[in-house]
């Protein structure tokens, strides 16, 4: 919501024209930008990846399990000449931000993209500290822990939902956004993932979405959705579905060992699935619980 907010108001601050794409896929002919002479895109990944950006100058996107660089590699071989110079590292903006939260709570800049993974230093005048969602106590640098944001931009609450504003702000107006992030020394923030997606190994909390951009570096990996398997003794273990290139042979025992040589022994993936597809939200989120729902009918193991 909040990516379709900025989408609908920037063109109003910069006296632009707005062209609307319906529909979850775009029509086998459109080319917005030839046809509306649009400069800029705004869409989902997996929109971003089937619709030729070569009339584009510019492109936005977001809310996706796909690293940064995977979405540049894989949009990459349509791109005008131009494009890919200004797809490159030093013209790529980043950004976090919330429906909640005003949308835009962090930003980074272009010259400082080459931090990886961060998203950004604080924008405006917000404020934000890293929480343990736990003990509510606040954490240090490089510590792991819930963001909590605060400032002008962010809402006062739901309307009639008194059960919501008690479990997502605070007494004294932090808004508790539910992502697991930490910052750096020098202010940039960076998002781990979503605290409700964590996997919950023998008393370890797991990331689904490191785990998925190490296992989209692997060659032949089309898309890469990682989640939590039941698991009689250990809970849950870290398990993935994975879509394969036509033709090729990475195996099981393949994309455990690459993994297990990179992460903590509790962050080992232990159950592979090779599927078709993965099934995703009209935005392109992964639909982690509809994969869970495919394979957990039915199936016991012991691993």
């Amino acid at each position: 919501m909040y990516r379709r907010r900025s989408a609908a108001l920037l063109p109003l601050q910069g006296v632009a024209r707005d062209v609307r794409l319906h529909g979850r896929r775009p029509p086998p002919h459109a080319r917005p930008g030839k046809l509306h002479f649009a400069s800029t895109l705004s869409a989902p990944p997996r929109l971003l990846v089937v619709t030729a950006p070569s009339s584009f100058s510019s492109a936005a996107t977001g809310s996706s399990s796909i690293s940064e660089l995977e979405i540049v590699k894989r949009i990459r071989p349509k791109l005008s000449e131009i494009w890919r110079v200004y797809s490159s590292p030093e013209f790529r903006w980043k950004g976090y931000g919330l429906t909640e939260g005003g949308p835009i709570s962090a930003m980074v800049d272009p010259d400082e993209s080459c931090r990886l993974g961060s998203v950004g230093r604080l924008a405006g005048i917000t404020e934000a500290k890293i929480v343990d969602h736990v003990s509510g106590e606040a954490l240090s640098i490089g510590q792991e822990g819930e963001l909590w944001v605060r400032g002008p931009g962010v809402m006062i609450g739901y309307v009639g939902d008194d059960e919501s504003n008690a479990l997502s702000f605070t007494s004294d107006g932090w808004l508790k956004t539910g992502d697991l992030c930490y910052f750096d020394g020098e202010g940039f923030l960076y998002i781990v993932d979503r605290l409700k997606e964590l996997i919950k190994y023998k008393g370890y909390q797991v990331a689904p979405t490191e785990l998925e951009h190490l296992i989209a570096c692997l060659q032949g990996v089309v898309e890469v959705a990682v989640v939590p398997f039941p698991h009689e003794e250990d809970g849950e273990i870290p398990t993935a579905f994975i879509v394969r290139e036509a033709r090729n042979n990475l195996s099981e025992i393949e994309v455990m060992d690459y993994v297990a040589k990179q992460v903590a022994p509790y962050k080992k993936i232990r159950k592979v699935f090779f599927v078709s597809s993965i099934p995703k939200s009209p935005s392109g989120k992964v639909l982690r619980r509809e994969l869970m729902k495919q394979k957990t009918s039915g199936f016991a193991s012991r691993l």
